[in-house]
């Protein structure tokens, strides 16, 4: 024989919290509303001293194809990769970019 379910149009009865327990269900949900808000705004905050200048140097000398063949050789045997930093030169009235350092890096 199959047993009978009463279903209620207002579904079912749960009791009033008491004062005690609403005050501390209200702290539960702010204490963790400020730590995601704290979470979330960690990698926001900004100093004073981000701004960048851009630095001219004229005594800064390009490096030569060979040196930069050798230096590209030298991190691909310790098995890195190449960085190369470019510097601008005018030449013939044109801005041409010139290998001016080069720095081994992960391959990751």
């Amino acid at each position: 024989m199959k047993k009978m379910i009463r279903i209620d149009l207002d579904g079912p009865y749960y009791p009033k919290p008491t004062v005690y327990q609403r005050v501390w269900n209200c702290l539960v949900v702010v204490v963790l509303a400020v730590g995601v808000v704290a979470w979330l705004s960690g990698c926001s905050t900004t100093t004073t001293g981000g701004a960048q200048d851009l630095v001219l140097d004229k005594s800064i000398q390009p490096m030569s194809r060979n040196e930069v063949v050798s230096a590209i050789g030298d991190c691909q045997a310790n098995n890195l990769r190449a960085v190369l930093m470019y510097g601008k030169r005018k030449v013939n009235g044109y801005t041409a970019d010139v290998v001016i350092d080069v720095t081994c890096a992960p391959k990751w």
